[in-house]
């Protein structure tokens, strides 16, 4: 029996960065077991350049991210007086992926993060979001064509309202949709080994 596994995440957020490489490996060892729907989640839609104070908050944010994860972190980003922390376009372009390409939604959502956080790529930009498909060989086209649509903004809106109106605030979630009802897997960051314990005790529990 195959259990769905509701992923609710943010491609920009820095826990669902460190999260990403538990979640995709255990997934790919389960591949009978489990299937993840992917729910985005809203985190910043900033329009103005961010302040002193917010970038000194984010490099002590990512600091802590990298030390639980093991994950590489590159700030230099964030030495930009002109950087923009909008999280709308990479949640769209996701978001196009998982409509048309479900089965390549993961390692896109992945390739997204590591250009952001490893490989310091602005990934509010359409360009780099586009360029990071071609790469992942989904092709770039999905992209643009994705982000030019404004239909695809007015569908994150009421997707990641419909992500708050389920009272869930906090990314990365993930919870089993088992019966008779859900098992919250992770509620934040949770490490490899024990994101895999935890899956496995979805086997255990009475089935109904």
């Amino acid at each position: 029996m195959t259990t769905e596994l509701l992923y609710v995440a943010n491609p920009m957020c820095s826990w669902c960065y460190g999260f990403h490489v538990g979640l995709a490996s255990a997934v790919a060892d389960r591949t009978h077991q489990v299937v993840v729907t992917l729910s985005l989640g809203a985190l910043r839609a900033d329009t103005e350049p961010m302040r002193p104070e917010q970038k000194t908050y984010l490099r002590e944010a990512w600091t802590r991210v990298g030390e639980a994860s093991s994950q590489p972190f590159d700030t230099a980003l964030l030495d930009r007086d002109d950087f923009v922390y909008d999280t709308r376009p990479a949640s769209r372009a996701v978001a196009a992926v998982r409509d048309t390409r479900p089965d390549r939604v993961l390692a896109y959502l992945g390739a997204v993060q590591e250009a952001f956080y490893r490989d310091n790529r602005d990934v509010t930009e359409p360009s780099v979001l586009a360029a990071v498909a071609a790469e992942t060989d989904i092709g770039a086209e999905l992209i643009e064509t994705a982000l030019g649509d404004p239909k695809t903004a007015t569908a994150l809106e009421a997707e990641n309202h419909a992500v708050a109106q389920l009272g869930i605030t906090g990314y990365p979630t993930l919870i089993a949709m088992t019966s008779p009802r859900p098992t919250v897997v992770a509620l934040g960051f949770k490490p490899p080994d024990a994101l895999a314990e935890a899956l496995d005790e979805l086997d255990t529990r009475p089935r109904h």
